[in-house]
């Protein structure tokens, strides 16, 4: 499904949204609506900084896909995950 599909009006607002402004986007719901939303920049430098930082954090593909893979979060992990 495109904007387009959903509401003529909403692709219109994606078109509308200027280069100059990133982070803004034109998002759909599961009830069909659309929203403008806005999230913080983050320049391309800190995310691959991020990247490289932190992957090692990252499961692997093989760990992801197979069936005995628990990504549980435990009540000790909430207080972490919530100031991140």
């Amino acid at each position: 499904m495109t904007l387009g599909d959903l509401d003529p009006a909403a692709l219109v607002s994606a078109r509308a949204i200027p280069a100059e402004t990133p982070g803004v986007a034109i998002v759909a719901s599961q009830d069909g609506q659309w929203y403008r939303a806005r999230s913080f920049y983050v320049a391309e430098q800190i995310a691959e900084h991020a990247a490289r930082t932190y992957g090692h954090l990252t499961p692997s593909w093989d760990d992801l896909t197979c069936p005995e893979y628990r990504g549980e979060v435990t009540e000790t992990d909430i207080p972490e995950l919530q100031d991140a």
